[in-house]
């Protein structure tokens, strides 16, 4: 989870965590940016087991710590697509809110899982899908990795490359671009 999004995306966040069977082994980590405490009505249960993490700034190919699931729970005050291909790139099984820009990089669910923005029972019935089952979540990340390099940093930059050169190669020479011919329109 990416707290840069909206406060309500964590509220989200964090009530369906709350919902997640007790005898589940998870961990989760919410990644900020800015220095931030967890909220003082996290409670015990959630206390032991959600870590807040400022972010520092990242750099093409890296992930600020690897994860097996990445949760995008903006309602689209915040949407962070760029957050969500960076998940992707970096092996990661993604859950986000059902939005446009998130619908489009997971090919409207066909490469993560999704949800309506703010129903939270839909997010903790995907996430304890993913927690209980390691088949799932194996599977799951194995069609991920099939997509890396769709997602990879390397493609990103030959791409803009290749859109680069073919402007360059169609830039004229100055000298064959004619001279600009001054004077005055009308009669004075």
């Amino acid at each position: 989870m990416i707290a840069t999004e909206e406060r309500a995306a964590l509220r989200v966040f964090l009530r369906a965590l709350r919902s997640l069977p007790q005898d589940l082994p998870w961990h989760a980590t919410v990644w900020t940016g800015r220095p931030t405490a967890p909220p003082a009505t996290l409670g015990k249960l959630l206390r032991d087991r959600v870590s807040f993490r400022r972010r520092a700034r990242l750099h093409p190919g890296t992930s600020p710590r690897p994860c097996d699931i990445a949760v995008l729970a903006s309602e689209g005050d915040r949407a962070m697509p760029g957050t969500l291909v960076h998940a992707l790139g970096a092996g990661a099984v993604v859950v986000a809110s059902r939005l446009p820009a998130y619908e489009e990089v997971l090919a409207e669910g066909e490469h993560g899982l999704m949800f309506e923005p703010g129903e939270v029972q839909t997010l903790a019935a995907h996430l304890t899908a993913l927690v209980s089952d390691t088949k799932l979540l194996q599977r799951s990340a194995a069609q991920v990795r099939k997509l890396g390099s769709t997602f990879s940093w390397e493609r990103v930059a030959g791409e803009l490359e290749e859109v680069y050169l073919e402007l360059a190669a169609r830039r004229r020479d100055p000298a064959e671009i004619p001279a600009c011919v001054h004077g005055s329109l009308g009669g004075g």
